[in-house]
């Protein structure tokens, strides 16, 4: 297997256990429309019988994943996370989920490995490692389809993942901030 596919598979395997680890069910759609996972909370309900049943949310978060080595990324000019280049596509994706009312939301994850593909895994006594960062990416009100004119759909778009956004073992924090407007605590 050519080590492209090695990333994208540890990837996405990683947030997986994140989303099943935060009891959330994730699933990999049938076709491929830019969407990597579908995910959404499992609920826990009390039957009329006063049986606990779970239940899937019926507020689902598309993710599109990437995945990259450190030595093909670099610090933001700002300082305040990484520079990342995604496809004009995937930003117009983005974009496109976030204005136009889409009731389903889509963000993009970016998990950056260290630069030897020695270093990605490690299996010890006491523990299992997958090094090194992952980021979650929406637009903020800032991005705009205006950055797109005069490119193609293959031309890239330097994004910034933002250090706040950098994944914990919490995932619902990310969730909740993305639907803050539909989501009651």
């Amino acid at each position: 297997m050519d080590l492209n596919s090695v990333k994208g598979l540890l990837a996405e395997n990683f947030v997986k256990l994140l989303m099943n680890n935060n009891k959330f069910n994730a699933t990999k759609p049938d076709k491929d429309y830019g969407v990597d996972l579908k995910i959404n909370r499992v609920l826990k309900t009390t039957t009329t019988f006063g049986k606990t049943r779970y239940i899937d949310d019926e507020i689902i978060l598309d993710i599109q994943i990437k995945c990259t080595t450190e030595s093909k990324i670099r610090r933001a000019k700002s300082g305040l996370g990484w520079s990342f280049k995604v496809e004009a596509k995937t930003y117009e994706d983005l974009l496109r989920r976030r204005d136009e009312n889409h009731l389903i939301k889509l963000i993009l994850i970016v998990f950056i490995l260290p630069s030897g593909d020695d270093d990605w895994l490690r299996v010890l006594d006491e523990k299992i490692e997958l090094s090194k960062y992952a980021y979650w990416y929406y637009p903020s009100d800032d991005d705009t389809l205006d950055k797109l004119n005069g490119l193609n759909e293959k031309s890239r778009i330097r994004i910034e993942l933002l250090n706040e956004n950098k994944i914990t073992a919490n995932f619902l924090t990310v969730f909740e901030t993305i639907y803050a407007d539909r989501i009651q605590n």
